[in-house]
């Protein structure tokens, strides 16, 4: 599945996301695993950020399994991408029970989510709805 982005807009794609975590946090964990978690995190913003705009740039997301191509770019642009790093560091160090660790990534991932979320909601129309009815 490749979705409609090009990479000049420096949008990370799969293979450098995992590429850059097995460097920063080398782990047990399979390519799979941080698939399965990468889906998790652009569903996330599918269906939080994306779906509730008239101008989504996707209309469906289905995730990414083994066979989604490597060079796939993923939803979250520039500045905004380094919470993936922060969402796969955060799901290892949980399978792992490090708390501690796992805290301070997704307090990191939480934060860079919620200001793409914000600048998402700053740049981008609402879908509306009913805005008038009649009364009989």
């Amino acid at each position: 599945m490749r979705l409609p982005f090009r990479k000049d807009e420096q949008q990370m794609t799969i293979n450098e996301i995992i590429t850059a975590v097995k460097r920063r946090t080398p782990s047990q964990y399979k390519e799979a695993d941080m698939l399965r978690w990468l889906s998790r995190a652009d569903n996330l913003i599918f269906k939080e950020i994306y779906q509730t705009h008239e101008d989504a740039p996707i209309q469906s997301f289905d995730g990414y399994t083994e066979s989604t191509p490597q060079d796939t770019v993923l939803l979250a642009t520039e500045p905004y991408d380094e919470m993936y790093l922060h969402y796969l560091n955060a799901q290892i160090h949980l399978a792992n029970a490090e708390i501690n660790k796992y805290n301070n990534e997704i307090s990191l991932y939480n934060t860079v989510f919620l200001s793409y979320r914000n600048d998402w909601n700053k740049t981008h129309l609402p879908k509306q709805g009913v805005t008038e009815f009649k009364v009989m």
